[in-house]
């Protein structure tokens, strides 16, 4: 998270610790490529704290990943309309197309 977008003071984007330094260590490349040498860096874990449903390197627990192994088609939605109040359904619903991505 060393670098971010700002939209009228909100971050709206977060750049990966592998995208802002491109080390191996941040990316979990070459002699890094393995869950016990490519642990949670200062980075992810913060990223990880404000966001706990996001994965935050390539090797964070599994438990927010989200597959659909009996479904064939998929509908992703980038950028939902604006709401105001929706049920829970609708919301759970909007919840899960973002965590397909």
């Amino acid at each position: 998270n060393s670098s971010s977008s700002v939209d009228a003071g909100k971050v709206v984007a977060c750049k990966s610790a592998c995208l802002a330094f491109d080390l191996d260590q941040f990316c979990c490349r070459n002699e890094y490529n393995a869950p016990a040498k490519c642990l949670p860096t200062m980075y992810s874990r913060v990223f990880k704290k404000a966001c706990p449903a996001a994965y935050s390197y390539a090797y964070d627990t599994p438990s927010p990943l989200f597959s659909c192994t009996s479904a064939n088609a998929f509908t992703i939605t980038f950028c939902p309309p604006r709401f105001h109040r929706v049920d829970k359904d609708t919301a759970m619903d909007l919840f899960h197309s973002l965590q397909l991505l």
